[in-house]
């Protein structure tokens, strides 16, 4: 087609360009003194924006010779930041795919090719990526007067950290009426020092809480002891005391159960003979094969986790319980295939029946077991995962008031009962008995919201799962982008806008702050153009200076070297 219509090279290589589109002025007098503006210079500047593709934007500025004001372009302001290159719209698109839809960085990549046409590097995808964390949360701050008026009635103050194998994570302030994300920041460790200038941050932003409700752990507590000295309620997680009274009444004997069961090599052996019958196809070895995975893995697909699932104990009562069962697996007339591996199991099973060591554990944490089981009955935690606000206020009040009474009732017969036991029976009564009267002053109190009538509108939730939610969300996000099973390096590394995505699926805070997802480009545009590092490296400096230090010792060991490298 060129040579047909007699291009030049020049031509051609102009025709492979870029387009050029001017972006002028667009008023004419200066705002301060009102004299005519004059064309100063022209930029250039290649941009790419979704709508446009890639383009070279020519902004003609002008400036006042009075005043000696420089007018810019506002078009071009609101379609790419000063001084960069990509435009809003590719990185709220970017943002939204990488954090919201959990898209990987090649997913990412293949999508903005095959449907705009843009190449991007995975470098670039994660710039402009950790861009658009940046840029919510400067929005997020310009929205606080809007935030503080909705918020006027009060709102409970839920905290919480996420850490991964003792490194670095994130504190999270979290609104539980209105399940937002008021205020997060990264940690590198669970101490006071780090967690209360997040929540006196937060408070300063939103005025103080109705309620504080958290774990109990001594960096929390002391991160709020200034409201609660100033009249506060400082609830504790009925979720959490109930995981920590668990842990501290069955883990010593379940942690003996659990060594003595490997001990005996039960588990392995069982492992091992799975691995054997799931070789062969045949019937018999498939029916005993479903037997054994039923005595390791039980028939539910997601047990729970200790204190409230004892997985070794479950494997014992299977184990013991399945000469019963197994007619239900197997097929006994034609079992001659698999007599070996039955016998295995036969002598397993009368070696786990006659262990009086192992009876005597199993004993002791039934009873135990028992106790605890009670404790959950009376706090209304048969599932405590999936507890959450009642759908009605008025039920969730009169629940917390029900289980007040409980539990003064409870108490009381934990008294008596522990004049009458004896043994490790009165030592777990006792253990429930310390750990009730240590947290009872935080245990209730639940401020409630009414209206004109005196109707119940809102209760303060009575335990922290949103928020223990929303960081397990937050640990599938990040292993569906990373592929990643051990988080410890992406967490402390991890943005602490990231936290604020969350809000971003909040139909109530998206419509205070934002309008529309599909306004977030204009919303970035108006914001103040970013300074510093997006995602400040922990301890780069100490890193930097450690690398020049071991430098210089080399260079004082190799006096040549020095030499060399000083030029003389």
């Amino acid at each position: 087609m060129a040579e047909l219509a007699g291009w030049g090279q020049r031509q051609v290589s102009d025709a492979c360009e870029a387009a050029v589109v001017d972006f002028p002025v667009e008023v004419a007098r200066c705002r301060l003194c009102g004299g005519t503006l004059r064309v100063l210079k022209t930029t250039r500047r290649r941009v790419v924006t979704l709508l446009h593709g890639e383009i070279v934007a020519r902004e003609i500025l002008r400036s006042c010779p009075a005043c000696q004001v420089i007018a810019r372009s506002v078009h071009l302001a609101e379609v790419v930041p000063p001084s960069q290159r990509y435009g809003y719209d590719l990185i709220v698109w970017v943002g939204r795919r990488r954090w919201l839809d959990r898209l990987q960085r090649d997913e990412i990549r293949e999508r903005l090719e095959s449907r705009y046409g843009i190449r991007l590097s995975t470098g670039t995808i994660s710039a402009l990526a950790d861009r658009f964390l940046a840029y919510l949360g400067a929005l997020h701050r310009s929205a606080l007067p809007k935030l503080r008026r909705a918020m006027a009635e009060g709102y409970p103050l839920h905290i919480d950290a996420t850490t991964h194998q003792g490194r670095g994570g994130q504190f999270v302030c979290y609104n539980g009426r209105w399940n937002w994300v008021l205020h997060a920041g990264r940690i590198a460790g669970e101490r006071t020092e780090e967690l209360e200038p997040i929540v006196d941050q937060t408070v300063a932003w939103f005025g103080p809480p109705m309620a504080v409700v958290r774990d109990q752990g001594k960096a929390c507590k002391a991160a709020v002891a200034s409201l609660a000295a100033a009249g506060v309620p400082d609830l504790l997680c009925h979720f959490h005391v109930l995981k920590n009274l668990g842990t501290a009444l069955l883990g010593r004997t379940y942690r003996h159960l659990k060594a003595r069961w490997e001990g005996l090599k039960a588990g392995a052996t069982l492992t091992d003979l799975l691995r054997s019958l799931n070789k062969d196809c045949s019937a018999a070895h498939i029916q005993l094969g479903a037997a054994v995975l039923w005595v390791l893995q039980g028939s539910r697909s997601r047990p729970s986790t200790f204190p409230f699932g004892h997985p070794i104990l479950d494997q014992i009562v299977r184990l013991t319980t399945l000469d019963d069962q197994l007619g239900k697996f197997v097929d006994l007339r034609h079992c001659r295939s698999v007599a070996h591996e039955l016998g295995i199991i036969r002598r397993l099973t009368s070696q786990i029946a006659t262990d009086d060591a192992l009876a005597t554990l199993q004993a002791r944490l039934r009873g135990r077991i028992q106790l605890f089981d009670e404790v959950r009955m009376i706090f209304r935690m048969v599932d405590p995962t999936s507890h959450g606000q009642l759908a009605l206020p008025e039920l969730e009040a009169e629940q917390i008031r029900e289980i007040q009474d409980d539990f003064a009732k409870y108490r009381i017969a934990l008294c008596r009962r522990l004049l009458q036991a004896q043994g490790d029976y009165q030592a777990a009564l006792k253990t429930v008995l310390d750990m009730l009267d240590r947290v009872k002053g935080q245990l209730f109190g639940h401020p409630v919201l009414r209206d004109e009538t005196g109707k119940v509108q809102f209760v303060v939730a009575r335990t922290n799962n949103p928020l223990e939610h929303h960081f397990g969300r937050q640990n599938q996000d990040i292993r569906r982008r990373t592929g990643r099973k051990n988080l410890g390096r992406d967490l402390e590394d991890l943005p602490a806008e990231v936290a604020l995505v969350h809000n971003l699926r909040m139909p109530d805070y998206v419509r205070l702050v934002v309008g529309s997802l599909d306004q977030l480009p204009a919303k970035f545009a108006e914001i103040q153009p970013l300074s510093g590092n997006l995602r400040p490296r922990p301890f780069q400096q100490l890193k930097q200076h450690l690398k020049q230090t071991n430098y210089n010792l080399v260079l004082q060991k190799q006096p040549h070297q020095q030499a060399f490298a000083t030029g003389s």
